[in-house]
């Protein structure tokens, strides 16, 4: 891909990785990688955010649980990143963003929101959410909160659902 100016990111899957890179490098996709042992301050959403994206990558039973539970393709080289700003909409910070990918093209991605604490999950926000997910072809946007349900497709917010909306409770996570 040539890396002219005029180019724009416009979805993710899809994408070629080595063009990703290069829309990261370009500063159209800013983002850090989730680490098992974050710089974040313990206890931080964001610290919650990286050890949880990188367990989903290192830990096999864990990452079985959550993609079978959110329909995510299994196999491929898993990429996890947390803070990410996508340059269309630079007002909103996402959690994280987890990708796979397979022979060099990102097959499948989603969004992370990850609340700590006795945080709820915030209407607006997730509609933000759904709305870089939609502009970015990124086909899923996943919610982890203390807000219990009963199955992984029901919500507390309600919202019209333009993304694979999946909600997990930390009990369903601890339970591995």
């Amino acid at each position: 891909m040539d890396m002219n100016l005029e180019k724009k990111l416009t979805k993710v899957v899809g994408l070629r990785k080595d063009d990703f890179d290069k829309f990261i490098l370009s500063g159209e996709l800013q983002l850090r990688e989730a680490r098992l042992i974050p710089f974040f301050n313990p206890g931080d959403e964001m610290a919650l955010t990286s050890v949880i994206l990188s367990s989903l990558k290192f830990i096999k039973e864990f990452r079985k649980m959550i993609f079978s539970e959110s329909n995510m393709i299994d196999g491929g080289q898993i990429y996890v990143f947390s803070e990410v700003f996508f340059a269309q909409f630079p007002e909103s910070r996402v959690g994280g963003l987890l990708i796979i990918v397979k022979s060099g093209i990102i097959m499948d991605a989603a969004i992370f929101e990850i609340t700590n604490g006795k945080d709820l999950l915030d209407k607006k926000q997730i509609e933000r959410y759904q709305k870089i997910a939609k502009t970015y072809s990124i086909p899923k946007v996943i919610t982890v909160s203390n807000q219990f349900n009963s199955q992984s497709n029901q919500s507390h917010i309600d919202i019209n659902r333009i993304s694979l909306q999946v909600y997990l409770h930390y009990t369903y996570l601890s339970d591995l």
